[in-house]
């Protein structure tokens, strides 16, 4: 915003995106040892929705999911934490919200709050963990993916952060 982005002063749009990705920082708040990590997403999310395609609503909740993963709470997207299989199988995942991971099918507990993750939206969580902001406009997601990531992102957020989103703001929970 210091920059005074014109795209973002004059589409609504994406001004809307990027308020919500500065709304989620302060409602998380940023210890000292991540304060880099956070101004340097923060400025490359503005930057990618300066551009000529970032205007993805999906970028809050991807930009939500990376500020998360990059101040700890990142989750092994690679292999099943139970067996230890790799999770490129083709069968997916299931996030399990209280636990913060994912566990592949076979190992997926039948008790407490899970979202299951297809392989496309496990390969988005890992580009989004690889990747900054300014390349994520090459993630062109069905819309199964988009709910998919939605709910356990959301799910994620709320019950590890203690955040939701609430008429037009980050409420404690």
């Amino acid at each position: 915003m210091l920059r005074s982005p014109r795209r973002l002063r004059t589409d609504l749009h994406r001004l809307g995106l990027a308020v919500n990705c500065q709304k989620f920082l302060e409602a998380m708040g940023v210890s000292l040892e991540g304060a880099q990590a956070a101004y340097t997403l923060f400025e490359e999310a503005l930057e990618a929705l300066e551009a000529d395609k970032g205007a993805d609503a999906m970028l809050p909740l991807l930009f939500r999911a990376r500020f998360a993963f990059d101040q700890g709470y990142r989750p092994e997207t690679g292999f099943c934490l139970q067996c230890g299989c790799e999770m490129d199988s083709g069968q997916g995942a299931v996030f399990h919200v209280q636990e913060g991971l994912l566990l592949c099918g076979n190992c997926a507990a039948p008790s407490g709050p899970m979202f299951r993750l297809g392989n496309e939206s496990l390969d988005a969580l890992r580009f989004v963990q690889e990747y900054s902001p300014l390349h994520w406009e090459a993630l062109s997601l069905s819309e199964r993916a988009r709910r998919e990531l939605t709910r356990a992102v959301d799910g994620f957020i709320q019950f590890h952060i203690g955040l939701t989103w609430d008429k037009g703001m980050f409420r404690r929970v």
